[in-house]
């Protein structure tokens, strides 16, 4: 769990775009020789793919769920009733829950 979410950290703090379309670069054709992609390209392409699933995993939490995660990982600041640690727990068992589900492991 620890990993998901450093991933999604570091994509949250990158500056790409944080929807893309996922529309193609270049027109679909016909290229023979197979996968253009080196193995660091998948892992990156895999990667992102990781951290958008746990950034809408996280989007479905609670607002006090979301803030705990928010201020544990992007240091952002928010007042909840709750203590954060035990909000951030809270989340971190609900992401274990329904990351699996989502076919992140």
């Amino acid at each position: 769990m620890g990993e998901l979410l450093s991933i999604w950290s570091r994509w949250m703090r990158s500056n790409q775009p944080y929807r893309e379309l996922w529309y193609p670069d270049t027109a679909a054709g016909c290229v023979g020789g197979g996968n253009s992609h080196d193995f660091e390209t998948m892992l990156e392409d895999a990667d992102k793919r990781s951290a958008e699933a746990v950034g809408a995993a996280i989007e479905d939490l609670t607002p006090a769920e979301q803030a705990s995660i928010y201020s544990v990982h992007l240091g952002a600041v928010f007042r909840i009733r709750a203590p954060m640690e035990t909000m951030y727990e809270m989340a971190r068992y609900a992401l274990r829950v329904v990351l699996p589900q989502r076919g992140i492991y």
